[in-house]
């Protein structure tokens, strides 16, 4: 990268506020090779959730950033996946949920998708996990359920947590306590 700047900015069509790095590079540079730099550097909420490639920053007559000029992320910018259907009948659940929480469309998200990625943030997880809570644990396992969320932070992705819910639920067969979650 030859020049970056990360703002907060708002998708366009929604009132949600997420990061968003614009660049310029002079060799061909992948989001995904940013994304793997960043992630050795920095906590994940400060990993932008929209990547902007440019060819040159827009700068003002005294030679500063002009942020004013800069486009507006994308609607469906580089934080969607193409569409793809989720074929495990607990993670489309769990896709539904974070369409939800995230408003995007769930036929967007895979079984690795990163929610911190799609423009999650520490509030937006706790909202996540307050729904797949109500609507995917029974009572008598969120105990159990809590006691994964460390690993689903690190991680969160729908296949993480359709495992963490099968564990929460693991006094049974996975298959019998998989189907009690999806019935729900």
């Amino acid at each position: 990268l030859t020049q970056a700047c990360v703002l907060a900015r708002s998708i366009t069509g929604t009132e949600d506020l997420v990061l968003c790095a614009y660049f310029v590079t002079q060799q061909k540079v992948s989001e995904e090779q940013i994304r793997t730099e960043l992630e050795g550097k920095l906590p994940h909420y400060l990993i932008p959730s929209v990547f902007v490639e440019l060819e040159s920053m827009p700068i003002t007559e005294n030679g500063k950033l002009n942020i004013y000029d800069l486009p507006l992320p994308p609607e469906n910018g580089s934080r969607l996946s193409p569409t793809f259907t989720i074929p495990d009948e607990l993670e489309q659940k769990i896709a539904h949920i974070w369409a939800q929480v995230l408003r995007i469309n769930p036929q967007t998200l895979t079984p690795q998708s990163n929610f911190y990625y799609l423009g999650g943030d520490s509030l937006k997880m706790t909202e996540m996990f307050s729904s797949v809570a109500e609507q995917l644990i029974p009572a008598k396992y969120e105990e159990k359920f809590m006691k994964q969320m460390q690993s689903i932070i690190k991680n969160p992705t729908p296949k993480n947590l359709s495992r963490a819910i099968l564990i929460a639920l693991d006094e049974r067969s996975q298959t019998k306590a998989k189907n009690e979650a999806v019935h729900l």
